[in-house]
């Protein structure tokens, strides 16, 4: 990202707190400003760790792969490649679903808490690579190929980044467009489709020959935590500041996901 993209996120970010509004979420200096302190050194770290780590002194060992994963393991494919490619840009477009028919405030309280969830994935995720390098699954390939055993990121294999980003996009997308349109019949088929496409991407990115299975799940994993808790963290606070309020306004028999406050409860009709 160069400096003035990043000048005009930070102002973008700036400028919505600014004009925050009530709503189902809410941004706030308060809640926002630690998020940052979170999350900005946590994306700066994982910069810098998945850029410097140098590569395993240990050569690629089939033996010390594990069953499921080398039962997963195919052959570098270009096709399947730009299909993930295509599928997680998909899913990380499916959030403006949560924006139809919402005003400008509401585009800006969502925008930031998506520019929130990714920055927080991506620095959690290019920690992780960097810390962990393993190599993909061509390099066990023998010979393996000349022109993808050139490229630096041979060795940052765990966890898959187009898991993680099409995971964080499909959650995200799925809990707003649940909380901000709680009578609406297209939630599901909405959430399906999200996660659809986030699967396609997990299971694409290992028939391409660019991950390991272990590394779309645990990228999947990343992602929904990213998505999920960037905007439980933006709904407003429950009166009496507490979550007991929150679960006890939680009737036994709705389903979906909890979010603190106003109590956005979600109930599957079948």
């Amino acid at each position: 990202m160069t400096r003035r993209r990043a000048a005009a996120v930070v102002f973008l970010c700036i400028a919505a707190l600014c004009f925050a509004a009530d709503g189902v979420f809410e941004l706030s200096w308060r809640t926002d400003g630690w998020i940052g302190a979170a999350v900005l050194p946590t994306f700066a770290a994982g910069e810098i760790i998945c850029l410097t780590a140098p590569p395993p002194e240990e050569p690629p060992d089939i033996g010390r792969v594990n069953a499921l994963d080398r039962w997963g393991m195919r052959e570098l494919s270009k096709p399947m490649d730009i299909a993930s490619d295509v599928t997680e840009y998909a899913a990380m477009a499916l959030p403006a679903l949560a924006l139809i028919g919402a005003d400008w405030r509401a585009v800006s309280t969502i925008g930031v808490m998506y520019v929130e969830s990714m920055l927080f994935m991506q620095g959690c995720k290019n920690m992780i690579k960097g810390l962990t390098r393993r190599h993909r699954p061509y390099m066990y390939q023998d010979p393996a190929p000349a022109e993808a055993a050139a490229e630096r990121d041979r060795y940052l294999s765990f966890p898959s980044g187009h898991s993680a980003a099409a995971f964080t996009a499909a959650t995200f997308a799925a809990t707003v467009y649940w909380a901000m349109n709680p009578e609406s019949v297209w939630r599901l088929p909405v959430a399906v489709t999200a996660y659809a496409l986030a699967g396609a991407t997990a299971a694409l990115r290992v028939l391409a020959g660019q991950h390991f299975i272990t590394d779309v799940a645990a990228g999947a994993l990343l992602g929904i935590a990213a998505g999920f808790l960037v905007p439980r963290l933006h709904a407003p606070s429950a009166p009496d500041g507490g979550a007991g309020a929150w679960a006890a306004s939680r009737p036994a028999s709705a389903a979906g996901f909890p979010l603190p406050g106003r109590c956005v409860v979600l109930r599957l009709r079948y």
